[in-house]
């Protein structure tokens, strides 16, 4: 019985109630109680004003109670567009959506979309866009004018081509040693740019892995929904925590075996109690938040090297089950997650009805590759090398080295016969042909060694270039060029250690014979000379 309070009830009947108070539906005592039949529903109005089929309950104590309406489904009516009603009464008419509001659409079809003041506020409009919307452009005042067709083609065909393809004065500049992709409109006047300095592979390890990824590591992705868990104020700590209380439901995985734990705000508003005044009859009824987090995490074990499960499909099956079984009765779960916790996170979770379990969706990844027994190689300082480029460049390098070789001897030698011709005690002897004999020949000689070296370069920069490279830019195949090489050096080589040997013997025979002047010999350009035999053959003309 009720010695005293304030209460609203809607949509109960209280007749013939089998109270243990000699039969009475409601016992009063030291007040007087008063009810009114009126709509079951907020966001209804009944236009009479008043129930036409009320029904009274039984009150000991004094007062009268119309407990129900029997008619509320014809005298109560649904509010009509852009207007709410937030209590249960017997009020004629609805309140209007305060002035510039969005209003509601519904005109009398549903009573929950009338309930409350916030139904007339609507979706918010969307976010404005960082810049204008560019404006449309005014139209033209003038219409645009079209092309003027062209006139017929002449009836006089073009010329003839000619015969023979046109030659243009001026050789274009060196092609690049690679084709490009796309064909530029001319050709670039150099080759590409040098290799990078450095490697580009990184550094190998300098020991293999120790062993392959397991085929079977199974991976488990579940969610669970905690009420009362507020999701802002989960830490790392209580990550922590959660591992704890879900390896302790779950049987054969550790917290190791727990990672990528997610919490994320699950919480809904839901309707709350209805509270309304016996004296007054008005009837209100208010949201309230239900605070709730969703748990997503992971669980990874390889089956092979677990004791508890035999295969992907037993680890899933008995997964499922423990976590359905924390679903059933969650007080173990909340007791172990509440006992790892060093924060109060946790405290406003229930320890029974806590949890609701969501999807489970089983991955199992493929093993990885098994390592190679030894470690790879480790890579050259040098940069990788375009030895094509280096080819066509080198050659080009080599060419001026050449050409600064032969002019600088040749300059040398020019000085060492005019030296001679002024200075030797037999010039009336010497002519100046004699000399200029000298400065050719070793001009002949020294082209002979530039084109030896040549070769030997080309040979050993032809090896490193690919088939396809050296037929398409017509390189010769290092075979040929190694006998090319060998034929040029025995062809210098030779007549040098013979000419040594004929000048070492003419100037033996001179001796005996005293066809040299043995006191002239010190002299300097009898030396020249002598040195002069050893390398240059036509020098013994001086």
């Amino acid at each position: 019985y009720l010695t005293g309070s304030t209460v609203t009830v809607s949509g109960a009947s209280f007749t013939s109630c089998t109270a243990s108070w000699g039969g009475n539906d409601i016992y009063t005592y030291g007040s007087t109680l008063t009810c009114t039949a009126a709509c079951n529903d907020a966001g209804m109005y009944m236009p009479s004003g008043s129930c036409s089929s009320p029904v009274a309950a039984d009150v000991y104590g004094g007062g009268s109670c119309k407990s129900y309406c029997s008619s509320a489904s014809s005298d109560c009516s649904v509010c009509p567009s852009d207007t709410y009603y937030e209590d249960y009464s017997t009020n004629t008419a609805c309140d209007e959506c305060a002035s510039g509001s969005a209003g509601i659409s519904d005109d009398g079809s549903d009573a929950s979309a009338h309930d409350e003041a916030e139904d007339c506020i609507g979706d918010p409009t969307p976010l404005p866009t960082p810049l204008p919307t560019p404006a449309t452009p005014a139209p033209t005042t003038v219409p645009t004018a079209t092309a003027v067709p062209t006139g017929l083609p002449s009836s006089t065909p073009t010329s003839a081509p000619s015969l023979l393809p046109t030659v243009s004065p001026v050789p274009t500049p060196r092609p690049s040693p690679l084709p490009s992709q796309l064909p530029s409109a001319q050709p670039t006047p150099l080759p590409t740019s040098p290799p990078s300095p450095l490697p580009t592979t990184p550094r190998p390890s300098p020991l293999p892995t120790l062993a392959p990824t397991v085929s079977d590591l199974t991976t488990l992705s579940a969610t669970v929904e905690l009420s009362g868990l507020d999701a802002s104020s989960v830490d790392d700590d209580d990550i922590s925590a959660l591992k704890t209380g879900l390896a302790s439901v779950i049987a054969g995985v550790s917290a190791s075996n727990i990672d990528n734990i997610v919490v994320t705000d699950a919480s809904t508003r839901r309707l709350g109690a209805v509270i309304a005044d016996a004296t007054t009859a008005t009837q209100k009824s208010r949201r309230r938040l239900a605070t709730a987090a969703s748990v997503a995490f992971d669980i990874s074990l390889s089956t092979s090297a677990s004791a508890s499960f035999t295969d992907p499909d037993a680890f899933e099956e008995a997964v499922t089950a423990d976590l359905q079984d924390a679903q059933t009765d969650s007080s173990d779960f909340v007791t172990a997650i509440q006992d790892a916790a060093t924060s109060t996170t946790f405290d406003a979770v229930p320890t029974s009805s806590a949890v609701t379990l969501g999807a489970i969706i089983k991955v199992t990844r493929p093993p990885t590759i098994a390592p190679s027994p030894e470690p790879t190689a480790m890579p050259s300082p040098s940069p990788t090398v375009d030895h094509l480029t280096a080819y066509v460049t080198g050659i080009d390098d080599l060419d001026r080295v050449h050409y600064a070789f032969v002019f600088g001897t040749t300059a040398l030698i020019t000085l060492f016969a005019v030296f001679v011709y002024c200075t030797h005690p037999s010039k009336q002897k010497i002519g100046a042909g004699d000399c200029a004999v000298v400065i050719f020949a070793w001009m002949d000689m020294a082209g002979d060694a530039c084109f030896v070296q040549s070769l030997y370069y080309r040979r050993s920069l032809s090896v490193r270039i690919g088939d396809l490279q050296r037929e398409a830019n017509n390189i010769p195949e290092a075979g040929l060029l190694d006998a090319f090489f060998v034929a040029a050096l025995l062809g210098m080589v030779i007549p040098t250690l013979f000419q040594t040997y004929f000048v070492v013997q003419l100037i033996q025979e001179g001796s005996r014979k005293q066809w040299l002047d043995t006191k002239r010999l010190p002299k300097h350009s009898t030396i020249t000379v002598i040195m002069l035999c050893f390398t240059d053959p036509d020098a013994v003309v001086i």
